[in-house]
């Protein structure tokens, strides 16, 4: 291409780079830089006309603007376009390693080669493989009491993600909330990476739950609890209060504690991870996580049963909802605190025996809890004294009191004074006239108004709860 005059023509050569013209000047031969073009950018990036980095599952224009992406269903670039194999995303001090983060043939059994293909291609960082590695590492990220326990946690777990991505996302974005708490200076970038990595592991695992099999069954049972782990990482916020929130609708995590229970009640076997799965014996003489406080709960506990029966004597449906979920809080106090457990529970964790309460709770009771009925709210209300035990745990930080204020903001005056003992365990105040939160919510970043619709409506198993 020759440029003259502010016009171009082809010299149909280019064996110089230059050549003398008519009136003794030169023209200068000018070549295009080579830069790649691409179409392939998300829908928002091209209403906004800004330059899509085509980052997948979601560009940074989309995290930073909180939209959602549509370049996660974008066809993946060809394999052997080598622009498309490295390059940088926001946060990442190297290039990004781009993986298919699919099961190698000669190891994947067929049901585990479907559960991989069911959520798109993801780009796994270097910063994800800090992800990794951290949760392969650290001594506090985990809930086992023993060194066992932490190995097959820090070890078996990522094995089932290898195998089922939609898992391994789920996990990574738990890490990510962990390092969070670690590094203050990179929270809300490592709060937006956990999101993003939420949000494809849900999808995926909502697309497993629609062909729930026995090949998948145990990815979804663990994705449904990291899931649920990570909503209670995300910290407490505004409006949502675990078992109700302000809108009247289901909670969200309810809503990952049902997709568990689904699980459970499918009939579909699913194994969860053992110490003999890694060739060792559990040993759980030196407990980590030890029980901080025996609260005296045999005085209040019997005026919360007489309130219950004074109060709904005449509704026979309400009396036997309240009073089964009653005696189920009692007895997992008593469990807990007084080390009466039944069979099945003998050997079980503290903090099992304080989520199967809100396992074992019936419909009718999380039906009431969401329409924020007062004698729901105060049984709810004692819940939080046993979940304070959940605080050892670094991901429950912040709910228990955080439970007790919402409990607290949607009662009447007069019922108030019902829920003092509760109010006096968590040092709230020495009156219920505690003053209204301001909660700790999660960042803008990352939003959560929606998450687990799509997942709850995916469950085998109706609304159980």
């Amino acid at each position: 291409m020759i440029i003259r005059g502010g016009r171009s023509q082809s010299d149909g050569s280019d064996a110089d780079s230059s050549a003398p013209n008519a009136n003794g000047g030169r023209t200068v031969k000018l070549h295009r830089r080579s830069h790649r073009k691409s179409r392939r950018g998300c829908s928002n990036c091209k209403k906004a006309r800004k330059k899509c980095d085509e980052v997948q599952p979601t560009c940074s224009n989309c995290v930073r603007r909180q939209l959602d992406c549509d370049l996660v269903h974008s066809p993946t670039p060809d394999a052997g376009n080598s622009a498309d194999q490295f390059h940088r995303s926001p946060g990442v001090r190297s290039g990004s390693l781009r993986s298919e983060l699919m099961t190698p043939g000669s190891q994947a059994s067929p049901q585990s080669q479907a559960s991989a293909c069911q959520i798109p291609s993801a780009i796994l960082s270097y910063e994800d493989m800090e992800f990794l590695h951290h949760f392969s590492t650290d001594s506090d990220i985990g809930v086992g009491d023993s060194s066992e326990g932490k190995r097959l946690w820090q070890i078996h777990m990522p094995k089932i993600g290898f195998a089922h991505p939609f898992a391994l996302h789920l996990i990574l974005a738990f890490s990510a909330l962990h390092l969070a708490q670690q590094h203050p200076n990179r929270r809300d970038h490592l709060i937006a990476e956990a999101g993003r990595h939420h949000t494809i592991g849900l999808s995926g695992t909502t697309d497993a739950l629609r062909n729930l099999h026995s090949g998948n069954s145990s990815a979804v049972y663990i994705s449904a609890m990291f899931a649920s782990f990570c909503d209670l990482a995300f910290g407490p916020q505004t409006g949502e209060y675990l078992a109700f929130n302000d809108r009247g609708t289901e909670a969200k995590w309810f809503t990952f504690l049902k997709g568990v229970r689904s699980i459970m009640e499918s009939g579909i076997p699913y194994s969860f991870p053992s110490a003999t799965d890694e060739g060792t014996t559990a040993n759980d003489s030196s407990p980590e996580f030890k029980l901080r406080y025996h609260p005296a709960y045999t005085e209040p506990f019997r005026t919360l049963r007489n309130y219950i029966l004074y109060t709904t004597t005449a509704n026979y449906t309400a009396v036997s909802t309240y009073m089964d979920a009653f005696e189920l809080l009692k007895d997992t106090f008593d469990s807990v605190y007084a080390g009466l457990r039944n069979p099945q529970c003998e050997n079980a964790h503290f903090s099992v025996l304080i989520f199967r309460w809100l396992y074992l709770i019936s419909d009718d009771l999380a039906a009431r809890l969401q329409k924020k009925e007062r004698v729901a709210l105060i049984i709810f209300a004692h819940f939080a004294v046993l979940f304070r035990e959940m605080e050892s745990f670094w991901f429950t930080q912040g709910w228990p009191t955080h439970i007790l204020h919402g409990v607290y903001n949607h009662l009447e005056e007069s019922d108030r004074v019902h829920i003092q003992w509760p109010v006096d365990e968590l040092s709230l105040g020495t009156s219920v006239g505690i003053a209204h939160e301001a909660p700790n919510s999660t960042p803008d970043n990352y939003t959560q108004q929606n998450a687990g619709s799509e997942f709850l409506s995916s469950c085998p198993v109706g609304n159980g709860g």
